[in-house]
């Protein structure tokens, strides 16, 4: 028992030091890539104001007539000195993301494949609070025999009295094994900035992917709008992706801080060739175009994850409401996923899919390697004598065990149908026998003959006592 209690506190030890280091490690990273791109000129820490399509300057004097790869010829587009843009406190979880994007396209050389190995990694990031989760269920499938016992102590009373004191034993309880009812929540809520950080990333390829600094794509910008090209608000920057992939454009002389390498650095934000591409929204295409499959795998995936994790997660019992309550949310979830995926990004969706899809793998693995307690009979009667208060010994000398029982006003006790006892009678017998024995008042009241004959009888002998003694005389 020694033995496997010290090899339980070492990993636990272990645990927690590759916790802090994954920790320090990102905050790290995030610094490294927020400075390198502050010395790369796509972020400036002053107020300087951004460079829009609008505010940028097209020199009208210079005429290059320089072909751009369309057969059009472009004037060449002023940049202004200042090159970059304000930090924004959101940098600190876009840039690193957008980073680890750009490692994932380089390696794969595919906009599909980069966001599987990056919801990969994402997935490793969090399987810390994984397995924290699944330790937390079996806490709670374990500690389910004294809360039922607690339960079954209050049964048959639904006043608010007899409920708050329910709850306040539950929370005692869980306080006492130090369990937190609400851990279970952490990994969604660490999973949902992550995925708004990933939507921003998605919807500003040049910027967190790519790196280019703000004037460059106000240029590019500026460039679009030149070839008669109308920006979508919000999605600027994957139009302008679109365009030079659609036009197979490869150089674009008039924007001098833009090189070939960096047009042909842009993601293919297209798959299949060509076939979904990832950066539209389905909501935007026809309704029987190859992208509508993102949506329905969504509905498909999300629904028999849900089907299967079931079974190796510990749900407890709960009453009809709650239960058809629980019904509800398993079909919502689906369909407010389908939606969100049909009026986003593909790309949003595409990763949602492969998310739960890992997710779902993570958590029979976890389920395997640490499987759930499955309390038994005799377990429920254990913590049903705990805290119903059988087979509890009286001290000696210190209570009656035929005094009444003292009925709680909170609960209903086991009992109640039973008949009491009555309150024992004095414990001297040697009086109660002398009780027996003496007459009643009323029996030793002498009745009126009785006083009349006794008073006769005593002037008799009064009046012989008094001749007896003339005689004598």
């Amino acid at each position: 028992m020694r033995i496997k209690r010290k090899n339980t506190a070492l990993f636990a030890l272990f645990y927690k030091l590759i916790t802090i280091t994954a920790t320090i490690s990102l905050i790290a990273l995030s610094f490294a890539v927020i400075i390198s791109a502050e010395n790369d000129g796509i972020i400036t820490s002053d107020n300087t104001s951004n460079t829009t399509g609008a505010d940028t300057a097209i020199d009208s004097e210079t005429n290059t007539g320089t072909d751009t790869g369309t057969g059009t010829e472009t004037d060449i587009i002023d940049l202004e000195e200042d090159s970059g843009r304000p930090f924004k406190l959101t940098d600190i979880l876009l840039i690193p993301m957008g980073f680890i994007i750009r490692i994932c396209y380089s390696i794969t050389g595919n906009y599909a494949l980069a966001l599987l190995l990056f919801a990969i990694i994402m997935q490793l990031f969090l399987l810390p609070l994984g397995i924290k989760q699944q330790k937390n269920n079996i806490t709670q499938a374990r500690l389910r025999p004294k809360e039922l016992a607690i339960r079954k102590k209050y049964a048959g009373r639904n006043d608010p009295v007899t409920k708050r004191k329910v709850n306040e034993e539950i929370l005692a309880l869980y306080q006492e094994e130090h369990f937190n009812p609400a851990g279970g929540c952490l990994p969604l809520l660490v999973q949902l900035p992550i995925i708004f950080a990933l939507f921003a990333v998605v919807k500003n390829p040049l910027t967190y992917i790519c790196r280019f600094s703000a004037s460059t794509i106000a240029a590019l910008k500026a460039f679009i709008k030149s070839a008669g090209v109308t920006l979508t608000v919000g999605y600027e920057e994957i139009n302008i992706i679109s365009y030079v992939k659609e036009h197979s454009i490869t150089n674009i002389p008039s924007i001098p801080t833009l090189s070939a390498s960096d047009i042909a650095g842009m993601p293919d934000l297209t798959m299949f060739n060509g076939a979904i591409d990832l950066s539209a929204a389905p909501s935007s295409k026809a309704f029987l175009s190859w992208i509508m499959l993102i949506p329905v795998l969504t509905f498909v995936v999300i629904l028999v994850s849900q089907k299967i994790t079931k079974k190796f997660t510990y749900r407890p019992d709960t009453d009809d409401s709650a239960q058809s309550s629980m019904k509800i949310m398993e079909w919502m979830m689906p369909l407010m996923s389908v939606y969100f995926a049909y009026i986003v990004p593909a790309a949003i969706g595409l990763y949602w899919i492969y998310r739960n899809i890992l997710a779902l793998i993570q958590q029979v693995a976890l389920a395997k390697i640490y499987p759930l307690p499955h309390f038994t009979e005799e377990e429920l009667k254990a913590a049903e004598r705990e805290y119903l208060g059988k087979k509890r010994p009286a001290a000696k000398g210190t209570a009656n065990p035929n005094r009444p029982k003292v009925r709680s006003l909170h609960r209903i006790d086991e009992d109640d149908d039973d008949q009491e006892t009555a309150i024992p009678a004095a414990v001297n017998t040697g009086k109660k026998e002398q009780n027996k024995n003496k007459p009643s008042i009323i029996e030793a009241a002498p009745l009126k003959s009785d006083r009349s004959d006794s008073s006769t009888t005593s002037k008799k002998s009064g009046s012989s006592s008094g001749e007896e003694d003339g005689s004598g005389e």
